[in-house]
């Protein structure tokens, strides 16, 4: 049971941490507990993974565990709020210098130029997290923008990724999603 959800998360990590990973009988209980007990879709915990991560300096990020992030998540929603008024008000002043046109890297200058500016303006493209979320905001920024028989088109390109990879006929949702916003990437060429 959410042999999916876990495998989706660690290749999950292994992309943000750009390092093999492989995730500890000790790390698969917590994420189960998330899962069932406390009913997180796979890609909100995600989401909490990342925002945990966030708080570490780069060098560190590779070392810490997946069940130590995920027991700060779970000891930090008190002060949540106060977190995210701190950090707002950090990235604000560092933003300024960020969102530049002239400090954008080439390979987003052709991707950006058409996307809304409060999509992407608050992206450090020096911190790999903050690329992944962007990554994440393009995604579903391209999938609000589709028409529905254009969905219906990536939909069906998601299906026939899926039955080439050989998994079950019948995926949940989470699988499918994954698999959708491949395709977007591939379509609207997202860098990886």
């Amino acid at each position: 049971m959410y042999e999916k959800e876990i495998a989706e998360i660690q290749k999950f990590l292994r992309e943000i941490k750009k390092t093999n990973i492989f995730l500890s009988p000790k790390d698969k209980k917590i994420l189960i507990y998330f899962l069932r007990e406390k009913k997180f879709p796979t890609e909100k915990l995600k989401n909490l993974i990342l925002q945990e991560l966030k708080k570490y300096p780069s060098e560190k990020r590779r070392k810490i565990s997946l069940y130590q992030l995920l027991k700060n998540v779970e000891n930090s929603s008190e002060v949540k709020e106060i977190y995210k008024e701190k950090k707002a008000k950090k990235s604000s002043q560092i933003q300024t210098k960020i969102h530049s046109p002239k400090r954008l890297p080439e390979q987003w200058k052709v991707i950006l130029k058409n996307i809304p500016e409060e999509i992407w303006k608050d992206t450090d493209f020096s911190d790999e997290l903050s690329i992944l979320e962007l990554k994440n905001k393009l995604i579903n920024y391209y999938w609000k923008n589709l028409t529905e028989q254009e969905k219906q088109k990536i939909k069906e390109k998601a299906v026939l990724k899926i039955k080439k990879m050989k998994l079950p006929s019948k995926v949940d949702k989470e699988t499918l999603k994954s698999f959708i916003a491949e395709v977007i990437k591939e379509e609207f060429k997202i860098p990886d």
